[in-house]
Formats: structure tokens, C-alpha cells, sequence
């Protein structure tokens, strides 16, 4: 596990000093934006599913596998979103339903880039799905085993 380490910040009269990965979701917003614009430090993304509920980049820490039968491993739930896979996969196990990799929610400006997305034991599988975007980027993805790539409407 990535640790975050931050020296002479301070927010509101809080000073930081250590945080792991996982209580980056007890944070509030603000705290949010001053993390990843000043330090430029992406959100990692160590587990699934997951929501990216907050403007910024997210980063793939370690190949992913989600298991549910249904929804999406990475909802993206923010406008001004990037997902950098940092050249890692998202697998999707669901031999009894349907499954999305990543996953628009009426948001807009969004980048995805630099990864793979495949299917395990299912061909049924949706790599990324686009719900009315007014901007999206997708380059650098693979789809494996996928029966739709990319769906948006």
C-alpha cells in the first residue's frame, strides 16, 4: 500500500502529516481539490468497485478483478475525471450476469487511458459505458474477451 506523505500543509488549521490510500474517502472535498492540485497526487484506485466521486486524476495501483454479477467495477460519479490504468488490467468475473468496467454517470470531461479491461468467464461484458458526456477521451485501452468495447449513447 502507497502511503501519502505531506509536509507543512496546512487546511483550516489542519495540518497533515501522514494518510494512508483508504482514508482519502474520509476526506472532505476541499481537502480533496488542495491535495491533488498542489501536490499533483492522483487518487489511487487499490480496490473494486469503486466510485470516483471527486474532480481530478485517479491511478490503477495493481491489477483488478471484480467478482459481482452486475453494475460497474469503477463508477465515475464526477465531472473533470482521469483514469490513468497505469498500464494495469480490470478483470470482470460474472459468469451469470452482465458487468461494466468503468462507467459513466451523466458526467461530463472525463479522460481513461493506458490500460486493459477483459472478460473472465463471460463475453457478455461491457469495457467502459458512456451516459451523456459532453466530453470524453478514451485512447491507450485494450479490450479483451469484451462484447462491447465502448458503449455510449
Amino acid at each position: 500500500m502507497n502511503d501519502i506523505y505531506l509536509k507543512d500543509c496546512c487546511f483550516n488549521n489542519l495540518i497533515l502529516k501522514h494518510y494512508t490510500n483508504r482514508e482519502f474517502d474520509n476526506f472532505p472535498l476541499e481537502l480533496i481539490h488542495l491535495i491533488n492540485i498542489m501536490y499533483d497526487y492522483p487518487i489511487p484506485i487499490e480496490y473494486v468497485p469503486c466510485i470516483c466521486k471527486y474532480p481530478g486524476k485517479y491511478i490503477i495501483t495493481q491489477d483488478l478483478i471484480c467478482s459481482q454479477n452486475a453494475g460497474a467495477a469503477i463508477i465515475i460519479a464526477s465531472s473533470y475525471v482521469e483514469i490513468n490504468f497505469n498500464n494495469f488490467t480490470l478483470s470482470l468475473i460474472n459468469p451469470k450476469g452482465i458487468a461494466t468496467g468503468v462507467s459513466n454517470h451523466f458526467c461530463d470531461n472525463f479522460t481513461i487511458h493506458s490500460g486493459e479491461i477483459k472478460s473472465i468467464e463471460s463475453n457478455n461484458n461491457i469495457g467502459i459505458f458512456i451516459s451523456t458526456a459532453k466530453h470524453a477521451e478514451i485512447y491507450s485501452m485494450v479490450f479483451t474477451c469484451i462484447k462491447t468495447g465502448i458503449l455510449g449513447f
